[in-house]
């Protein structure tokens, strides 16, 4: 293994559902230092994302700034669960500092229903984890309509976005619905100057874990066919929640011209890692911003 890319638990990613975005802010920037302290430290081959508060964007692009020039950090992690779509105007400062800095944005659901964000699902409240956990792409496919369709991608061309934790199966069908729509109004989005699947494909990253295992593997394989999965898709593993999947395992779903690139390739040109571990010395970080 060269590197593994660490991302906190959705209880930490909560801190955007508090009420008080001045707790929140101050949670976003312990958590980051803690990283730094505790794991970056330790391994370098540790790769970690930036917590940041969302009531605040402005505060949260300010800690974006604060600990981006370390090395060891790779994306900016947010939480699924909002008041609001990604693709409102409201995060542009945040999206603007993450691509200034070269840095993708990731969305990491089971933030939904928690604080003061929305209902976790679209029709409410759900009586058992089997429900909520089998509806968690619902809240993913919003945000990723909303960022394609408020013009995220134009306004900020290099920003990358990783969907995590999300499963892969519902991509083909959510872009052919938003393809076709947009054939026709288009004119309520004239920033929309592409097919929305092209800006998926250029723009879009989605991670393997959970993957969906139909009964028959071939049905994976054909959708595997629907999307440039070959580009879009990166293992992660979910270690150690009760789901985690084993490399060796889930890889074996997929064709052997395609287990490298998702094992390690996309990954590396997501993130712009070396070939191999190299040693950096961190960057100096500042101390917290103040809301």
């Amino acid at each position: 293994m060269d590197f593994v890319v660490l991302v906190g638990e959705s209880s930490h990613l909560a801190i955007s559902n508090l009420a008080n975005p001045n707790w929140a802010a101050a949670l976003a920037s312990a958590y980051n230092d803690w990283m730094i302290n505790r794991w970056f430290s330790a391994d370098e081959r540790f790769l970690g994302s930036i917590f940041v508060a969302t009531q605040d964007p402005e505060t949260a692009a300010r800690e974006i700034e604060r600990v981006a020039d370390h090395p060891q950090f790779v994306q900016v992690a947010l939480g699924s669960g909002t008041r609001f779509p990604y693709g409102q105007r409201y995060y542009h400062p945040i999206y603007a500092a993450a691509e200034r800095h070269g840095l993708p944005i990731a969305i990491h659901p089971f933030t939904e229903g928690a604080g003061i964000a929305y209902a976790p699902t679209a029709a409410g409240y759900p009586s058992h984890y089997i429900e909520f956990h089998t509806c968690i792409p619902g809240s993913l496919q919003v945000h990723l309509v909303s960022m394609i369709c408020e013009g995220i991608f134009e306004t900020f061309p290099g920003l990358k976005l990783v969907i995590m934790e999300g499963g892969i199966s519902w991509l083909p069908s959510l872009l052919w619905r938003l393809d076709k729509n947009w054939k026709s109004l288009r004119s309520e989005v004239p920033w929309v100057k592409r097919k929305p699947s092209d800006y998926a494909a250029d723009h879009v990253r989605l991670t393997t874990q959970p993957l969906e295992e139909p009964e028959h593997p071939r049905h994976l394989r054909q959708i595997l066919d629907m999307f440039p999965a070959e580009r879009m898709l990166m293992f992660s593993s979910d270690y150690p929640h009760w789901d985690s999947d084993n490399p060796t395992r889930v890889l074996s779903h997929f064709p052997k011209d395609m287990q490298r690139r998702i094992s390690a390739e996309n990954a590396r040109q997501l993130y712009g890692l070396p070939d191999h571990v190299r040693r950096a010395d961190p960057a100096p970080v500042a101390s917290p911003p103040q809301p």
